[in-house]
């Protein structure tokens, strides 16, 4: 505190999680344990620094700089010999065990992802036409990636379609007979500088106090994006404007009875995982070459060991085939930068989200406020990649392949996605010791396009890729979407059982229950025969005729609804030091107390292309279960444990705040 009038306060953190045994691809049926990496290290670091200033009785100023650093250290191999740094996936069996070696490569530059952002903030209190409380100010944020994703320590992989010998626990032997696998060539080819994703912002807010029932809140944001990929080029140089209105009206003028209403614009940043799609830097090589030399069977007196037989695979593949510059058993081919790329004619925008709200609060006496709102959301600006025929690329670095070039754009037209809800609050507080309350939404979210997903974030739609193999109507259907749950309930109960000037004891409930999610039975299909060779329409692709069907209505099916109980007891003993006062605390919580076990990611094959079911023209026939198309053999069941929700879960915090 510098003086009455100003505070600067600072944060900081350091914190290093460890990984003991990281292992990226399943351990099952005996698999390698060589494949696991003993140890990675995750370390995060941050601070920050803020000011608040009163300049005067109506005048405030906030200022805030803050930088935080997240890395990957270590989680693959540190082998760069080929025997011993190449890591072998079984594609036969499932969740596709590996062995041999740790898939990425440990002892290659860490990842870091880290981010900084410049804030300051104005507040001015000030009459005429009633009040205003003005806020308004600049926001500045850094978004940082620095990764290259080397898929090994030798800069292959080996993976294989053929069973392999899982009798020795622990000891697989590698199984790879002639035309029995593939040999992948994984490197990366150009190193990477590192991301900046940086979005400036202006932004001003006036709350209008007409009266004493009626309150305007005005509000306008404008963001301008900037930002080069980790090869240093330019992906993005635009600027987008929110506008934000809303109203509430107190019926009574006692805060009683009070209804609101508004409409809002949210913009989103540019997402890395796209912003960095039209870029080689730190991106791996995919290529996949079928393995056309002689059997190789380790366990044997020829190759006794895995290494023995890898060393045979590469002495074929580098020395006879001729390694990567032989395309003629290149299966699958994938550089990255090549395709898809950012389409600089028109550049990209951030995707954005507009939300149409009104809603009650009345509240209870002195004790308690019930609130509920209705929600409408809907959102534009989706990114797309399109491809078209006669639109082609040649790649440069390897000269390998010729590709088609898509690019990644801004669409609206045959893309939506709403959301509509309505969202109820209950607060009460009993006495001086005893609080409940509760909150319920009953939601609903359609579309033909989610827009992200749990482990990348935004993403691209494929509605404008290949148009001519595929139907919108079976292809991308409207439905229920990935995010769609129906209902979500949270109650409460808390208790101060001990409440002093030295000691406080809470103990706290929390029960839990939200409806399932959706999914659908979708599995791609070929339509090759049935539109044309790609060659013959402009397209330089052998795949493109994959496309998704949906066999079932989108969103038809659901996961288990969860349901889970908590409790938490936190002991507080305050200390008065220095005039001011040290709190020791500890806290006990026990997650999902009865140990509930829901599915919340079950499995959903289909099999269409496989196991006896007769072909179908997806232009002319529908197809019919069990002829056309079934469920997997474990359609609906969970797979691994984390197809289940959290199970019981003890935690403990200890900790001193000042």
């Amino acid at each position: 505190s510098i003086g009455p009038n100003h505070r600067i306060s600072g944060y900081y953190i350091d914190r290093e999680a460890v990984d003991n045994n990281y292992i990226y691809a399943g351990l099952f049926n005996g698999a390698d344990y060589r494949a696991i990496d003993p140890q990675r290290t995750l370390p995060h670091t941050g601070w920050s620094a803020t000011y608040t200033g009163v300049l005067s009785d109506n005048f405030f100023l906030e200022g805030m700089y803050a930088e935080r650093e997240f890395q990957f250290i270590g989680g693959g191999g540190d082998d760069p010999t080929i025997p011993g740094g190449t890591p072998v996936i079984d594609y036969l069996a499932f969740p596709f065990p590996s062995f041999n070696a740790p898939w990425w490569c440990g002892s290659c530059k860490p990842e870091s992802r880290a981010n900084e952002n410049y804030f300051a903030k104005a507040s001015w209190f000030l009459s005429g036409a009633g009040t205003h409380d003005l806020v308004f100010g600049i926001d500045s944020y850094h978004d940082l990636l620095l990764s290259e994703n080397w898929q090994s320590s030798s800069g292959y992989n080996l993976a294989t379609w053929t069973p392999q010998d899982y009798s020795v626990q622990g000891d697989p032997k590698l199984q790879m007979p002639s035309y029995g696998g593939y040999v992948l060539w994984t490197p990366v080819l150009e190193e990477s500088n590192g991301n900046d994703l940086t979005t400036n912002s202006l932004f001003v807010n006036d709350t209008w106090r007409i009266n004493d029932k009626f309150t305007v809140n005005l509000g306008l944001r404008y963001d301008a994006n900037d930002g080069t990929d980790q090869g240093g080029a330019k992906v993005t140089d635009d600027s987008a404007l929110s506008p934000r209105l809303s109203a509430s009206y107190d019926v009574k003028g006692d805060g009683k009875l009070v209804i609101v209403g508004g409409y809002s614009r949210y913009v989103v940043g540019m997402a890395q995982n796209v912003a960095d799609s039209g870029s080689s830097a730190g991106g791996s090589v995919w290529n996949a070459y079928v393995y056309g030399g002689p059997d190789v069977l380790a366990g044997t007196d020829e190759y006794p060991t895995n290494q023995d037989a890898i060393a045979a695979i590469f002495d074929w593949y580098l020395n006879v085939y001729g390694g990567p510059t032989n395309t003629d058993l290149l299966y699958y081919a994938y550089v990255p930068g090549l395709s898809p790329k950012i389409n600089t004619g028109t550049g990209l925008s951030s995707p954005y989200g507009d939300e149409y709200t009104i809603g009650a609060s009345y509240r209870l006496g002195t004790r308690g406020v019930i609130r509920a709102d209705y929600v409408h959301r809907e959102y534009g600006d989706f990114y797309a990649t399109g491809y078209v025929p006669d639109r082609q690329v040649t790649d440069e670095v390897t000269g390998l392949i010729t590709v088609d070039l898509g690019l990644i754009q801004n669409l609206n037209q045959g893309l939506e996605r709403k959301y509509d809800g309505i969202q109820t609050r209950f607060d009460y507080r009993i006495g001086s010791r005893w609080t409940v309350g509760a909150n319920y939404t009953y939601s609903k979210t359609k579309g033909n396009v989610n827009g992200e997903t749990t482990g990348s974030g935004p993403g691209t739609s494929s509605i404008i890729a290949y148009e001519e193999y595929k139907e919108p109507e079976w292809n991308s259907p409207m439905g229920l979407l990935a995010t769609d749950q129906t209902h979500k309930f949270n109650g409460y109960v808390s208790w101060d059982a001990i409440s002093t000037n030295h000691n406080n004891l809470n103990i706290s409930l929390l029960q839990t229950y939200v409806s399932g999610t959706p999914y659908s039975a979708v599995q791609t299909i070929y339509t090759t025969p049935y539109v044309g060779d790609p060659a013959s329409l402009g397209y330089a692709g052998t795949s493109l005729g994959a496309q998704n069907y949906y066999f079932s209505d989108r969103g038809a099916f659901r996961t288990d609804s969860v349901s889970r109980t908590d409790i938490a007891i936190n002991y507080s003993f305050f200390l008065n030091l220095f005039g001011g006062q040290l709190e020791m605390f500890l806290q006990p919580e026990v997650i999902n107390i009865f140990n509930e076990n829901a599915v919340t990611n079950p499995d959903s094959t289909v099999n269409a292309t496989r196991r006896g079911m007769e072909a179908f023209n997806p232009f002319s026939e529908t197809p019919v279960e069990g002829v056309n198309w079934e469920k997997g053999e474990n359609w609906g069941e969970a797979l691994v444990e984390n197809d289940y929700q959290q199970s019981r879960t003890i935690r403990f915090s200890v900790g001193l705040r000042f």
